[in-house]
């Protein structure tokens, strides 16, 4: 059989088949790294907030050897972005950092006031792979600030106590952080307190509360709260809260008197000068005839023909007929009342027609001057004396034979509204003025319900405002309107007219000793309109340890110079008064014995006798005591138990005793005393010899200029002191009108 089989490829074939096919490349070997590489954390960037703070980041070495390197922060306007601490401590050199291998770097940057900005870091490690590498750093653009925002910005609506609430809010952005603090009104304003727990702060939002006690005064006061917040918007805030006083009624001038007898029409003012309001109405009380001594409730000469009626500032017009031949001197009574019973009565007097003429003269009258508070006599024998009820200064001119003589207003509109107003004669305001005293050429008078010291030329009758700021309190001392002044109301001068000494009350809280009295010193300089004051503290008396004091009556002795003091004590022990002497150098000594409570005034005379003035009830009477001996107080006039209004023999004489009283003006020629008998409305005189009589004085027309007092002093020996009775509060209010008013009824009415 035959086989066939398949021959093998040669060897040789296969051989060449290898050597000629292509091989594959072996696998190259890993690579292999050599040398520092610089790694860098924040390599995408920073982001900050609007707000400063620190950032960090890091470098560190991610290959071989050693890795050093440099960092800084490159960019224009990058000041705000520095380096800080490092961990470890990496010096700092012109602005750049440098390190090896690993480090943390902590970058310190400003808060952001306007919009985005960025700024970057480059590090560079030389040689190293992955240098430089930078670090991008953006800030966030600012964010609102916060506004500070505080309602309310109030009045009271009356004169009542209250507690508001002031609301605090943060209108912007981010925190408000306030506090509130109070500026003024400290004693009646008070408590400041937030609605939540806590002191008078808060955060954002919340609502203060402010406490008011009742203003028990006539006068309109503020108080003031200042809000503050650190970085805001509208920081710091100041709230004033006004508070109305009570209604304050009044009525101008309180009597008219009309020196013709032909017909005519008067009218007095009404005005509410405190807070709140007040509805009036005006009827005619009735008409009183002297000639006859006879009272009518009906006035057919006289009727209410416009303001009948009002509500806080308005005027009442009377008209009224001749008053026919052979008629006597008449005047008619208005009563003008408020619907809370407070009223006043106001007059208007005619003159008598007993010669049959249309016009006759005035007739000479003993209360031509209403509540006469200070008086003074001048050397030339003039009398100076201050108006309270008519906020008016007057000059008494001395008459001859039995003539008393003739008196007209220097200064201020006798009758006027209560004010202040600097300038010549009738145009010139004054507020309850009460001392007066003659010093340096001029008059100078305690201006009591503006609480400052003013003076009036008597040459030229212009007016100047000496010391003090008008509503302004306080014991501050210095020059002119930078002195303030508590409570005052009586003046004296020295006899060379240099020196003003003024009685200055601290009112305090009764009862808790408290209240005492300074004797406040003005020196002046210059003359005439050019005359300066220079306030200066004396004295002050305290009352003792025990007692509330105040000075009621102040005299200088013409001879020394020492200053006289009727200081009045209240305390848990005893009610009682001492004179008290004090030094022109300010040494304080008490003299021997004591007196009642209410003394109202002193002098003292030229033969060093020292007069002082009782009016505690029912007292109404003149004491008198050496200053050279050790005696006591005797009685020289008046009654120690019956007021009242009576000429005579001294010891049967009477003098009003209601508050202030009586005030006092020495004749240093004579030995005469004067008497502004304030309740009596009228000027009396003691006479050396004994025998007390009242001046009946007729109204003459005031000079465009005054002749003065001859020489500009002061009046030697003079005990003048000006009147008041220490703080003008509710029960003094009520003594100058509401209880003048029914006196001055009880007197004439039948």
């Amino acid at each position: 059989m035959k086989t066939h089989t398949t021959p093998a490829k040669p060897i040789a074939f296969a051989f060449l088949a290898a050597l000629l096919l292509p091989v594959a490349a072996p696998a190259p070997a890993a690579a292999q790294t050599t040398g520092p590489a610089l790694i860098v954390s924040a390599t995408a960037g920073l982001s900050l907030g609007a707000a400063a703070g620190t950032a960090n980041f890091g470098i560190r070495n991610g290959g071989s050897g050693e890795l050093p390197w440099s960092a800084a922060v490159t960019g224009s306007g990058s000041e705000w972005l520095i380096f800080t601490d490092a961990t470890p401590v990496i010096p700092e050199v012109g602005g750049v950092v440098s390190g090896t291998n690993w480090q943390t770097i902590r970058l310190s940057y400003e808060a952001n006031p306007g919009a985005a900005r960025t700024a970057s870091v480059q590090i560079t490690a030389a040689g190293a792979t992955g240098s430089p590498a930078t670090v991008t750093v953006t800030q966030a653009a600012a964010s609102a600030p916060p506004v500070l925002s505080v309602v309310l910005n109030t009045r009271l609506p009356d004169h009542g106590a209250y507690t508001i609430g002031y609301v605090v809010a943060n209108l912007g952005g981010g925190t408000l952080e306030w506090t509130a603090e109070q500026l003024s009104g400290g004693w009646w304003a008070h408590d400041l307190q937030p609605y939540t727990s806590g002191s008078a702060s808060g955060i954002n939002y919340n609502r203060l509360r402010v406490s008011f006690d009742e203003n028990p005064t006539g006068l309109e006061r503020t108080a003031q709260i200042r809000f503050t917040a650190p970085g805001a918007t509208g920081s710091p805030a100041i709230m004033t809260i006004t508070q109305p006083g009570i209604p304050v009624f009044s009525v101008t001038p309180y009597e008219r008197y009309t020196p013709g007898t032909s017909s005519g029409t008067a009218t007095f003012a009404v005005a509410n000068l405190g807070g709140g309001s007040i509805v009036w109405s005006a009827t005619i009380a009735g008409c009183y005839d002297y000639e006859t001594d006879s009272w009518s409730d009906t006035c057919p000469w006289a009727r209410i023909t416009s303001g009948s009626a009002g509500v806080n500032n308005g005027a009442v017009t009377l008209a009224y007929d001749a008053n026919p031949e052979g008629g006597g001197r008449r005047y008619t009574s208005i009563h003008i009342a408020t619907e809370t019973s407070s009223y006043n009565y106001v007059h208007l007097e005619q003159a008598a027609n007993l010669s049959g003429g249309s016009a006759g003269p005035a007739d000479p009258v003993p209360d031509l001057i209403h509540f006469p508070s200070g008086l003074v006599r001048a050397p030339d024998g003039a009398l100076y004396a201050a108006s309270v009820a008519g906020n008016s200064i007057h000059k008494i001119l001395p008459g001859t034979g039995t003539a008393a003589g003739t008196a007209y207003a220097l200064a201020g509109d006798y009758g006027a509204a209560p004010g202040h107003a600097d300038t010549t004669g009738a145009a010139a305001r004054f507020h309850r003025p009460f001392g007066v005293a003659l010093a340096g050429g001029g008059l100078i008078v305690a201006d009591t319900g503006n609480n400052v010291i003013r003076r009036v030329d008597l040459a030229t009758r212009a007016v100047t405002t000496l010391a003090g700021a008008v509503g302004q309190t306080g014991t501050a001392n210095g020059p002119g309107a930078a002195a303030r002044f508590e409570d005052i109301a009586y003046v004296s001068a020295n006899a060379s007219g240099d020196t003003v000494y003024v009685a200055d009350n601290h009112s305090g809280s009764y009862d808790d000793n408290s209240a005492y009295g300074i004797i406040r010193k003005l020196t002046l300089t210059g003359t005439g309109a050019a005359t300066a004051a220079t306030v200066s503290t004396l004295a002050t008396l305290d009352g003792g340890a025990a007692y509330d004091s105040g000075i009621y009556g102040l005299a200088v002795s013409a001879g020394t110079g020492d200053i006289y003091a009727l200081e009045s004590r209240w305390g848990a022990l005893a009610d009682y008064g001492v004179v008290r002497k004090i030094t022109p150098a300010g040494v304080v000594t008490t003299l021997s014995g004591m007196f009642n409570f209410y003394p109202a005034d002193l002098a003292v005379d030229d033969a060093a006798q020292l007069l002082y003035v009782s009016t505690e009830e029912p007292t109404a009477a003149i004491y008198a005591r050496s200053l050279t001996g050790t005696g006591g107080f005797a009685l020289v006039a008046g009654s120690a138990t019956e007021p009242g209004f009576e000429d005579g023999p001294a010891l049967t004489a009477r003098f009003g005793n209601e508050l202030p009283g009586p005030n006092l003006a020495v004749n240093a020629a004579t030995g005469d005393l004067f008497i502004a008998d304030f309740n009596n409305n009228a000027i009396r005189k003691l006479t050396a010899s004994g025998t007390v009589t009242t001046l009946w004085l007729t109204a003459t027309t005031a000079p465009a200029t005054d002749g003065g007092t001859g020489d500009g002093g002061n009046n030697p020996g003079n005990g003048n002191t000006g009147g008041g009775g220490g703080a003008m509060s509710l029960w003094f209010v009520a003594a100058l009108f509401v209880l003048p008013a029914i006196r001055h009824l009880r007197r004439r009415l039948p």
